[in-house]
Formats: structure tokens, C-alpha cells, sequence
């Protein structure tokens, strides 16, 4: 018998009132793991063993997905986007080998220059108030025959199901859309057709600063 249990700090976790699962991390107290197996010999002589086995496994929730949440509850900016083909954002964009913020090494906050808090903006991450951890059911069947001195044959079935697996969604997503693009042959020069796709990008035809050799593929 088994049993997981999984815990997060919560001493860095802050509530965003405007989303309600966010500051929040899940714990899930149902997580039984059990694993049983056997084998069975018939014969006596050079026997044919069957061995079967089953597990329920629950895996690791990486840290990272706590930090996130501590980082991203939408209540300070977290990010500065800048455009380079805006006029304003040009201006300031940071030419290397020079940074565009400076913080110390270990610094407990960092804040943007006033000149950036245009372009700064903040995140929400949050795990979904009906968050399970992840479950995978392993089950594995063998047949194992002597078929001679030292020579032994063997069949075996495995069986892998996972479910309530990790995933990210963007609630701001728009609906994708079907974009064209083309298909070439193995050699990258003979063009053989169009294909279809559901992108959320699209296909810029015009030369601008992010895309100085069009077509190119906007995100």
C-alpha cells in the first residue's frame, strides 16, 4: 500500500480579487497509490510462469507551477513588452550590451523606471479550482517458458493510462483560425501545395521591422 501527498508553501501566496483561484494552490488528499503483482508457475517441469502486475502512480507537481502563482497574481506588473515597431517603445528599446532594468543579484523586488510603466502590464496564473494531480495506471503481463537448458522465451503486454495530466490554457485566447501554408517536397526547393491549419498567428505579406524578408509568421 501507498499513499502521496503533496504540499506547496504558501508563505509568498496573495489573493487577486478579481480571480478567485488565483493565490491559491491545490491539495489533493485521495491520492492512494496501491501496487500489486504475482506470478503463478504451471509445471513442473521446465514451467510456464505468468506474471502479472498493476500500479497506480501519482507523479511529482513541478515547483515551477508554485512559483508562477506566487509571481503572477496580477496585482504588480511582471512584464514589459515593447513593440519595436512603435515609435514610442523604439526609443527606449535596449541596445546591447546594455540592460533595459537593473536589479542586484537577489534583490527582494525589482520596479520598472518610470519611463517603462507604459508598457508594463501584469499576469494572472492560477490553478483551476477543480485541480487534480495527475494519476497514471500502469499494468503489466508477462509469460515467461523454458524452452531448453539456458534458453528461455518470454511475452509481455504493458498498459499505460494517464489522466487529469497537466495542462495550460490561456483564457484570453481568441478562437484559432485556419491559415494557409505551403508544403515543399523533401529537398526544401520543389513547392507540391497549400495546406490547412487552425493558428492562432497569420501570415504578414508586407516588410516591417519584425519581418524584413515577408512572408512571415505573426504570433
Amino acid at each position: 500500500m501507498r499513499y502521496d501527498l503533496q504540499t506547496f508553501s504558501t508563505k509568498y501566496l496573495k489573493a487577486n480579487p478579481l480571480w478567485q483561484d488565483s493565490g491559491k494552490v491545490p491539495l489533493d488528499r485521495n491520492n492512494f497509490a496501491p501496487r500489486v503483482g504475482f506470478s503463478y508457475a504451471i509445471g513442473d517441469q521446465t514451467p510456464t510462469v505468468v506474471r502479472v502486475g498493476y500500479g497506480l502512480f501519482y507523479p511529482r507537481i513541478p515547483q515551477i507551477y508554485n512559483s508562477v502563482v506566487e509571481t503572477d497574481n496580477g496585482l504588480t506588473p511582471n512584464s514589459i513588452f515593447l513593440n519595436q515597431t512603435n515609435f514610442y517603445a523604439q526609443q527606449i528599446f535596449p541596445q546591447c550590451p546594455f540592460s533595459l532594468v537593473n536589479c542586484g543579484p537577489l534583490a527582494s523586488s525589482c520596479t520598472a523606471p518610470a519611463n517603462l510603466l507604459p508598457f508594463a502590464s501584469s499576469n494572472v496564473s492560477a490553478f483551476a479550482h477543480n485541480f487534480l494531480t495527475p494519476e497514471v495506471h500502469q499494468t503489466s503481463v508477462t509469460v515467461e517458458r523454458e524452452l531448453s537448458h539456458r534458453v528461455i522465451a518470454d511475452l509481455s503486454y504493458s498498459f499505460v493510462h494517464g489522466q487529469d495530466l497537466i495542462r495550460a490554457r490561456d483564457v484570453n485566447l481568441p478562437q484559432p483560425i485556419t491559415v494557409q501554408y505551403p508544403i515543399f517536397g523533401s529537398s526544401g526547393v520543389n513547392f507540391l501545395d497549400y495546406g490547412n491549419i487552425a493558428s492562432f498567428s497569420s501570415w504578414q505579406l508586407t516588410q516591417s521591422l519584425t519581418c524584413p524578408f515577408p512572408p512571415c509568421l505573426n504570433h
